[in-house]
This record gives C-alpha cells, sequence and structure tokens, in this order.
C-alpha cells in the first residue's frame, strides 16, 4: 500500500516555546507571538484532518507582513533572532522559500554569542532541510503524485539526499544549550522526509522502482522503511511527536 506524503507539521509546545515572552518582549511583539503560536496550533489540527483550507495560512500571513525588516530592526537585539525565526517558518509555510531562506540567514546572523546551541539556533540552521522536503511535495503533486525514473534520477533523489543533509547539518548546531526536545524534533522532520520519499519511490512504475530503491538505500545506507523506524524509536512513546507518527501511518 503506497503511503501519503504529507506537509510538516509542529509540535505546538516546540515552537510555541520559540515565542518566549521574555522581560525585554515588548506587548506589540507578544502579540505577534501569540498570533503564531495560534497559527502553529492550527497548522497542526490541519495537518491531522486536512479538511477545507488551512486556517493558519491567513495567520501566518499577518505575521510575515507584520514583521518587515524595519520592525524587526526596531526590536531589541535579544528578540531579533526569534523574530526572523517566526517570518522565516512563516515564509515558509506560505510557499515563500526564497524569503524563508534569506530570513533564516538573518536570523543567524543576528545570534549573540550566547544564543548560540540555542532552541532558536539550530530551528534557523534546520529550516533549508524542511523547505527542501517541502519543495519536493509541491513538485510531487504538480506531477500527479507520479513520477518518472528520469525525474527521480535528476530532481527526487539528489534533493531528498540534499534535504537530509541540511537537517543534519542543522542539528549540528546544537549544544548543552539545546533542549532534547529539539533533538525529537530533528528526528521527527528526518522521519517525515524518508517517508515522503519512500513515497515518491513507491509511485515511480514496477519496471523502474527497483532501481529508484537501490539508489535510495544506497544514499540512505539502509531501506527507507527501516530508517524511519530508527528515527521514530529515537522518539519518546508517549511524545506528541510519536503519536502524530503513530496517527500518519494508521490514517
Amino acid at each position: 500500500m503506497q503511503h501519503k506524503i504529507f506537509q510538516a507539521v509542529f509540535h505546538a509546545a516546540l515552537l510555541v516555546t520559540l515565542a518566549f515572552a521574555s522581560a525585554c518582549t515588548t506587548l506589540d511583539y507578544r502579540s505577534v507571538q501569540g498570533e503564531f503560536a495560534d497559527a502553529v496550533a492550527a497548522d497542526n489540527a490541519w495537518s491531522v484532518s486536512p479538511l477545507g483550507g488551512n486556517a493558519a495560512d491567513g495567520l501566518y500571513g499577518s505575521i510575515h507582513t507584520e514583521l518587515t525588516d524595519m520592525y524587526i530592526a526596531g526590536l531589541d537585539a535579544r528578540l531579533r533572532p526569534n523574530a526572523w525565526l517566526l517570518r522565516a517558518v512563516s515564509a515558509w509555510r506560505l510557499g515563500d522559500f526564497s524569503d524563508a531562506r534569506t530570513s533564516a540567514v538573518a536570523g543567524i546572523d543576528k545570534l549573540s554569542e550566547v544564543q548560540r546551541g540555542s532552541r532558536d539556533h539550530v530551528m534557523l540552521a534546520m529550516l533549508d532541510g524542511l523547505i527542501i522536503d517541502s519543495d519536493l511535495l509541491i513538485k510531487f503533486r504538480d506531477r500527479g503524485n507520479r513520477v518518472t525514473i528520469n525525474d527521480y534520477q535528476s530532481i527526487f533523489s539528489p534533493d531528498f539526499d540534499t534535504g537530509l543533509k541540511a537537517l543534519d547539518d542543522g542539528f549540528a548546531q546544537a549544544g548543552p544549550a539545546t533542549p532534547p526536545e529539539m533533538g525529537w524534533y530533528y528526528h521527527y522532520h528526518r522521519w517525515r522526509l524518508l517517508q515522503n520519499w519512500r513515497t515518491v519511490v513507491n509511485s515511480i512504475n514496477d519496471q523502474d522502482r527497483a532501481t529508484a530503491r537501490a539508489d535510495s538505500e544506497g544514499k540512505v545506507g539502509q531501506d527507507l522503511r527501516q530508517a524511519m523506524e530508527e528515527e521514530k524509536g529515537k522518539i519518546p512513546d508517549n511524545h506528541p511527536l510519536h503519536l502524530l507518527i503513530f496517527a500518519h501511518e494508521k490514517s
């Protein structure tokens, strides 16, 4: 049975805590952070039951509009990396991958030495891998959820491989200041990218599927399904991300 390919989702407890309310947070920026938390919640709800439009889109659009370069420059320096992160994530979820990448780079550039290895830093660094996965999802859907072996070899295989490496490189920024939750989020997104890769391989015609499967195993180092199980096993059984994987496996 072919597995579903699906959009990236957030564990609310992770990204909502990115939008922390500190002593240096202005009331206006707290409102933006609250709006972001609402967007994350709506995105999570839609990912599990994607009926109708995603209410998160309007919220992400509002956040992206509010967080202009000038607005972010006017924030306390300690808040700017977080603001760039919210803008980067909002742009990513809206499909504006160019601004998402630019915003992530700007956020990393504004990190203070004490913020290196923080949750915000690791998420900003991992974002390129999430963007690559989302871009491949769009390309897959544009092809009617089926790809040829030529498209697989020229587009999907190298880009999935690049996406995995981008996630790995991003998580390599983790350090003593990185909370364990970020590691589980990293393993979840590796699982999701591997799941999408496997779905693309399974969409290829019978004659060429074995070639694509061998290619993916060569790049990942093992069968995609086995690699997915290993990533899932690194997330605590009762964690919301583990339960989210379970829900997708049963759907």
